[in-house]
Order: C-alpha cells, then sequence, then structure tokens
C-alpha cells in the first residue's frame, strides 16, 4: 500500500493544481463583486423607501395645513333676523312655505364595458348652438277657430292652449292631435301654467281672478280674486305662484301653501317663475328683465331684436326663449342676460308669435299665434 505522503506528493507535482488554484481565485473575486453588488442594492433600496417616505409625510403635512388655511373647515352659522319693519307684513302670514330633504341614491351610470374607456361630460351649448328644429303642429278640429293667447306644456307632454273665442282650456295630445276641451269659462281667459298633480293655473285679466284647475277632473279646484286690478301672465313652481299686474307695475307672489300673499314692484307683463327667479317680458318698454322673488332686479336686456316681447320660457340649462309678436322671431337669450340670438323668424313660421312654452325633459317647445288662422307649432330643441 502506497504512503499517504508519497500520494500528496505526486498530487502536488501535477499540472492540474495550477489551474484548480486559478477556478479558485475567479470564483472568490465573483463572489466580492455579486456581495458588493448586493450591499449596494440594499443600500439603494433603503435610501428610496426614506425618500419616499419623507415625500409622504410631507405630502400629508401640507394637504392637512392647506386644509387648515383654507375655508373648507370654518365653521358656518347662519344667523336670521327679521326687520321689526316687516312685522306688520308678517302678522298675518302662517307660513313661509315647506322644507323637505329628499334623500335618494346616486343615479350616476359609467359605463363600463372595458377598463381602460374613459367617461365624458355632456357640454353645455352655447348661445350659437342653439337651432330648433320642426317637429310638428297641433292640429285645431276643423270648422273651429281659434284665438290662442297662451300655452303650456304638460309633464306627459300634453299641451293646453287657451283660446278667448270659445274662451275655452283645449288638450292635445304632442303628436298634435285634438283631445277634449278641459274646461269652458264665463269668462275671458288670458294666461295658464302647469302648477302640480294635474292642476293648472289659469288668469282672467278684465275679471282680476286667478283659477286653479284639476284638468282630469274639469272643475276649479280654487279662486282667488284681486279686486280692481288686471291679471295677466302667470308661473308657478308647485309650491309659489307668481301673478303679473301691469297695470299696476307690480307681481303678487302668493304661497299656496296658505295663500298668504305679497307684492312686488316687477313691472312685466308674460312671467316664467325658474329655480326662485321672476323672469319677464315687458311688451311697452320692449324689454326683458330677471328679478329675484323678493323683487330684486338681476338685470334688464333691451335690444333692437326684441319688439314687443310676449311669451316667455327656459330651457334646462337657463336660456331665455321670447316670443316677439310685431317682428315675427323667437329670440333666445343667455342664462346671464347679456347677449340674445334670433332663432327662429318669418321663414320657420313665425307669424304674430304670442306665447311660448318649453318641456324641459323632452326638449320641445311649443310656439302659437295671435292670429286666428295659424295652428301652434312643435319644436325640438
Amino acid at each position: 500500500m502506497t504512503p499517504l505522503s508519497d500520494i500528496l506528493k505526486q498530487f502536488k507535482s501535477s499540472a492540474a493544481v495550477p489551474l484548480l488554484e486559478k477556478d479558485l481565485k475567479d470564483l472568490k473575486e465573483n463572489v466580492d463583486e455579486i456581495i458588493e453588488y448586493l450591499r449596494n442594492r440594499l443600500s439603494s433600496n433603503s435610501k428610496q423607501k426614506t425618500e419616499a417616505i419623507q415625500n409622504i409625510r410631507s405630502m400629508h403635512g401640507n394637504y392637512i395645513e392647506d386644509l387648515k388655511r383654507g375655508s373648507d373647515l370654518h365653521e358656518r352659522n347662519l344667523h336670521v333676523k327679521t326687520s321689526p319693519a316687516l312685522a306688520s307684513i308678517l302678522h298675518n302670514v302662517k307660513s313661509f312655505g315647506e322644507i323637505t330633504v329628499d334623500t335618494r341614491p346616486c343615479n350616476v351610470q359609467a359605463n363600463a364595458e372595458r377598463k381602460d374607456q374613459a367617461q365624458y361630460l355632456v357640454p353645455v351649448p352655447t348661445i350659437d348652438q342653439i337651432k330648433p328644429s320642426f317637429s310638428n303642429k297641433l292640429n285645431v278640429p276643423i270648422g273651429r277657430t281659434l284665438r290662442i293667447v297662451d300655452c303650456c306644456i304638460l309633464p306627459d307632454c300634453n299641451c293646453l292652449i287657451v283660446d278667448t273665442v270659445g274662451k275655452d282650456l283645449l288638450l292635445f295630445k304632442n303628436d298634435g292631435t285634438f283631445i277634449r276641451a278641459v274646461l269652458s269659462f264665463e269668462n275671458t281667459p288670458d294666461s295658464v301654467c302647469f302648477v302640480k298633480d294635474g292642476t293648472v293655473a289659469v288668469s282672467f285679466y278684465r275679471n282680476g281672478e286667478v283659477a286653479l284647475v284639476d284638468i282630469y277632473k274639469s272643475q276649479v279646484d280654487r279662486n282667488f280674486m284681486f279686486p280692481k286690478v288686471c291679471c295677466s301672465g302667470v308661473s308657478s313652481d308647485g309650491q309659489v305662484l307668481v301673478i303679473s299686474m301691469p297695470n299696476e307695475k307690480k307681481v303678487i307672489v302668493m304661497n299656496l301653501l296658505d295663500e298668504s300673499k305679497q307684492k312686488e314692484g316687477i313691472y312685466v307683463n308674460h312671467i316664467s317663475l325658474v329655480k326662485g327667479n321672476i323672469y319677464g317680458s315687458n311688451f311697452f318698454n320692449k324689454t326683458v328683465k330677471c328679478y329675484t322673488l323678493s323683487g330684486e332686479l338681476l338685470w334688464t336686456f333691451k335690444h333692437e331684436n326684441i319688439d314687443k316681447p310676449s311669451g316667455i320660457a327656459l330651457d334646462k340649462h337657463g336660456f331665455i326663449y321670447v316670443a316677439c309678436r310685431i317682428s315675427n322671431k323667437i329670440v333666445v337669450f343667455s342664462p346671464d342676460g347679456k347677449s340674445c340670438r334670433t332663432i327662429l323668424n318669418r321663414e320657420d313660421g313665425m307669424k304674430a308669435p304670442q306665447s311660448i312654452a318649453i318641456d324641459i325633459k323632452s326638449e320641445t317647445m311649443l310656439v302659437s299665434s295671435s292670429r286666428e288662422d295659424l295652428d301652434p307649432l312643435l319644436f325640438k330643441l
């Protein structure tokens, strides 16, 4: 048996030893490089983590400080003080109205057919983009002559017109078909507006009277008398009824809950109550005006396009539409009352337009003429 010492001598003298030493040296160098790379990587990760934490803390602190500096977190208190001068006026007022809080689930729906699909908002049109298109006309029964002084569109899109020849309130479908005479009056009606729940208000100019009419039962539910005054345009939001009295240069603001009334110094003929503001046209001054319910004048507009303005209505964007009887035009005004544009004229069938009504949901506009030989026209906004 060969001794161990001899075996080691033979191994050391072998040519494989230098190669093995070289491989071990290369391995050590590679391990050193890997260790250095891992050390640098850990240091870089730690630095990035520290910076990220500092940024988040800084952003959070700035956001809180911004909230503190702003007014969003301020406490707000509402103080109401009634002037002693109003004590005599308010003595018989039982109620100013009612406040209801209606909570409903969110009805906004996003179309999520694709995860990367963009959502968009429908833009509000400019006044130059308003271009009504003819849709239909109300077909007056054959053999019947009408002189239409006012009209309105009901929530079911059916149409009501006020006829002074037969002293009637007439009902039509929105496809133009005549349905029936709702009610015939003893006195001559002047104006009509929808109130709520199948009820409309009808004014009688010369009689100083306004009646609430149930159109389903074809009967008068209530009458309001205003002795020695003329009741012209009427408009309502369901709780408040406004009545123009141009001869007195006043408007009656009446609470329908307790029938309390107050007069405001508003001089208009035709009238429209929308979102707490009163919009009116003055036939003689050739102006269109906007007031608050308390009678504060917000703006007045007068323009060469406005000649004997009569019927007035608003669309869902707050644009104001006015029928100009003498100039045979429908003129639209911007919500701020600073600009206007003619959107319909004689070429579009506007001949002595007297009244105008707009249904916000269906975006339908009804225009009637003061001439007896012309049918009311329906337009799509």
